[in-house]
């Protein structure tokens, strides 16, 4: 099921990036130019038990990096209600684009302006995609505590168009879209995934694409998740003009060659060119999404290679 609808969250790591304003945008700029960290080699986190919780309500898994696709990358696991507040900053934007997957708890997404409405809740599995500048918020709707993975992200060729000389309002909150930078229209997309939230039909479903599309700073972001059996494996290869990122929900896993044990909410970056291989090593099915950036054109070619 693909609906349109813009979403998004606040975030404490980033959060001078979320209203707008020339302010907040020298800051990301000053970021992008300065205070990003390269990373060039594999990198599994493992985030701490619990993940989350009222008095930690946020978990940074991923701080301020950059891969051969991304000139910025950020990736946390945040928990409503935080401080009383059920719902994340009234709606708000900011300049990189951001996925959102749920793993606990349900959800209710809200944009203004509204492109669509979505009636019922998102639940566990549920991944979302917006855009740069688009308003959106995230309300929790359960009495279950909502947790979910924030994702955010800007390209080089993005982080070169907001790098780049442009004039401004002269005054503090002229927001984002009233300078020259020409961005393309928000385009939004809202992504279920059917078969992994009925139980019937997940026990038959090993995998499934839930979005494989152009973005604004990408020639493709291609998302989708995989269920495999007890002492399944995915042989060594490399990807070699495209970076992953792989989150773990269920079961144990080895991330290859770097035979780094991985369970539920782990999250591995794997750079463009690293080898890089995963086998479910538990004793019950493991489940995992897989992120793919892709700056420039698909290359389909993957050098194989052997397990040592």
């Amino acid at each position: 099921r693909v609906l349109a609808l813009g979403i998004a969250l606040a975030s404490r790591a980033v959060a001078y990036m979320d209203d707008g304003t020339k302010k907040a945008q020298e800051q990301f700029s000053d970021l992008i130019r300065n205070k990003v960290t390269a990373v060039r080699d594999a990198t599994v986190k493992t985030p701490p038990s619990p993940l989350l919780s009222s008095s930690k309500p946020q978990h940074t898994v991923l701080d301020h990096s950059s891969t051969p696709n991304l000139a910025h990358l950020e990736v946390h696991y945040s928990r409503l209600p935080r401080k009383g507040r059920k719902v994340t900053k009234t709606p708000h934007m900011h300049d990189d684009e951001e996925l959102i997957m749920i793993v606990a708890g349900q959800a209710q997404f809200h944009a203004r302006p509204a492109l669509s409405e979505v009636n019922g809740n998102a639940s566990r599995g549920t991944l979302a995609y917006f855009p740069p500048r688009a308003h959106h918020s995230l309300q929790a709707v359960s009495k279950d505590p909502l947790d979910y993975l924030c994702i955010r992200f800007t390209s080089h060729s993005t982080a070169q168009l907001l790098l780049a000389p442009r004039h401004r309002k002269n005054h503090s909150n002229a927001p984002a879209a009233d300078n020259d930078v020409d961005l393309p229209p928000a385009i939004f997309t809202f992504i279920s995934s059917p078969r992994l939230l009925v139980p019937s039909l997940a026990a038959h479903a090993t995998r499934e694409v839930l979005l494989r599309r152009s973005t604004l700073g990408l020639k493709l972001l291609d998302v989708h998740w995989t269920r495999m059996a007890p002492g399944e494996e995915k042989q060594l290869h490399v990807d070699k003009t495209h970076d992953v990122l792989i989150i773990v929900l269920e079961g144990t896993v080895l991330h290859l060659p770097q035979r780094a044990e991985a369970g539920p909410f782990s999250v591995a970056l794997l750079p463009a060119g690293t080898q890089h291989g995963i086998k479910n090593i538990g004793g019950t099915p493991s489940l995992h999404y897989a992120i793919e950036f892709h700056e420039q054109p698909l290359v389909k070619t993957r050098i194989s290679a052997t397990v040592p």
